[in-house]
């Protein structure tokens, strides 16, 4: 999850968002999402938003934003609502030196851990998963590096974002080569197939990971998302107000199995936000304990 990438219903009229509307607005997503928008990201919401009023009949953005207030209204708006204030900066194989720590110390002591306890399944939850590239960076590394462990136990990938239309790539499985920069050739060459200045992953990586639309304030309010052996939520808290932050981290603890990992983007810490995870420092990584 990140900020502003959409497909533009571009109109040749810019519609004024007033600063009333816009406060209106912020408070409003602030509420729903606990995203903080920034004041900086005025001038690119009437850009973004502009041809979304044109497409509802609407002439304004003070009556968008009283339309929003209704629940069968903003039901149905809220795909176009996140998809505008959210973008999708990722990429895969994004931060070498968290991987490096997952393939080395974190994966192989959650397998052992799963198989000593006879559990079902190693669970693991990328959150705020963008278009699918960190949860299939990590269905890649499992399937080519611990394959004899998941003969044993089974693994079970769940990716979750606030932003449908980032899910529906994410499951479709084609990405252009720019976000691929990163990938192991010899995963390229295993695990894609090319189509023009596009990749396409195949069936058996795409399958290691299911994908569902989820608001992270709300994790404690579904059932399935629970038990989780590891979680991965890069680049999600530094979006959030800092209640939003407590709320959302502390979901993600109750979400965590004993033990259980935790990790943040490079940019992100979790100081001042809680005392209840095990800080573990390896080299140039972080990751959050609950043990």
């Amino acid at each position: 999850m990140d900020v502003l990438n959409i497909q533009d219903e571009f109109s040749n009229k810019t519609l004024k968002l007033s600063e009333e509307s816009f406060l209106e607005l912020k408070e409003f997503v602030y509420q729903q999402s606990g995203i903080l928008l920034s004041d900086r990201q005025k001038v690119l919401l009437e850009t973004r938003l502009s041809g979304r009023l044109k497409t509802l009949g609407l002439e304004n953005f003070s009556d968008y934003v009283k339309n929003l207030k209704s629940p069968e209204f903003y039901h149905k708006e809220k795909a176009f609502l996140f998809e505008a204030i959210t973008i999708s900066e990722s990429s895969f194989f994004r931060d070498a030196n968290q991987i490096r720590v997952l393939q080395e110390i974190v994966l192989p002591e959650l397998f052992e851990n799963a198989i000593q306890q006879q559990a079902s399944q190693v669970r693991i939850l990328s959150a705020g998963c963008a278009a699918g590239e960190e949860p299939y960076t990590l269905a890649m590394v499992i399937k080519e590096k611990f394959s004899s462990y998941t003969s044993r136990i089974p693994v079970h990938i769940i990716g979750v974002d606030i932003n449908s239309t980032n899910l529906e790539k994410a499951r479709k499985g084609v990405y252009h080569e720019y976000s691929m920069k990163n990938i192991p050739q010899e995963y390229l060459q295993k695990y894609w197939t090319r189509d023009g200045y596009h990749r396409v992953l195949n069936d058996e990586i795409r399958e290691m990971v299911e994908f569902k639309q989820l608001n992270l304030l709300h994790l404690n309010k579904d059932s399935s998302m629970s038990r989780f052996d590891l979680i991965l939520c890069c680049n999600v808290l530094l979006y959030l107000e800092r209640q939003a932050k407590v709320q959302v981290v502390q979901n993600l603890y109750d979400a965590l199995n004993l033990p259980g990992y935790l990790f943040i983007g490079q940019s992100e810490s979790l100081h001042g936000i809680t005392q209840a995870f095990k800080l573990y420092l390896f080299q140039r990584a972080i990751a959050y304990k609950k043990e």
